[in-house]
């Protein structure tokens, strides 16, 4: 992948406060992305851990730390609220006692969550509606099929 399209990526996770983790070992940090150099591929903006200013930093020491799409069926966190990101959709019940799956074609829409959850494809995820599409990305989900070794797994972060 090129540091362009790398920009791209995160320039559409850039409102929903991505966390970028350096790589070096030594360096235990994850920085909060703030913005985008423009007229340099090499870097993007992060916010400082100790002061909270603005500071460039090379992007190619960084990775997002995403969730794989696998955990759009198992629990996760998201600021500090846990959830199954799959169950948010399921809406049991209106005022009519009906299922609102069936009124407003959850049902369609959960299942194809949970196909790309258990084949974690993110071919799929262009034939979801575009409010659902935005969820994923504001729960910071790998929805533009980044390798393992491109981004740092959200949901096992925190084991080690």
């Amino acid at each position: 992948m090129t540091k362009e399209e790398q920009l791209k990526i995160y320039a559409v996770y850039l409102p929903y406060r991505l966390f970028l983790k350096d790589i070096d070992p030594m360096n235990p940090f994850s920085y909060e992305l703030a913005g985008l150099v423009m007229d340099n591929f090499d870097e993007v903006l992060v916010h400082d851990n100790i002061d909270g200013s603005v500071i460039s930093y090379g992007i190619q020491g960084l990775k997002p730390i995403l969730y794989d799409l696998s955990y759009l069926t198992k629990e996760i966190e998201h600021e500090g609220e846990r959830f199954v990101p799959v169950e948010y959709f399921e809406i049991t019940d209106d005022h009519n006692s009906y299922p609102i799956e069936y009124d407003h074609g959850n049902i369609k829409l959960i299942k194809d969550l949970e196909s790309i959850a258990n084949h974690n494809s993110v071919f799929d995820i262009k034939f979801l509606p575009f409010d659902v599409v935005v969820k994923l990305i504001e729960w910071h989900f790998n929805i533009f099929n980044l390798n393992e070794s491109e981004f740092i797994n959200k949901a096992t972060l925190k084991a080690k």
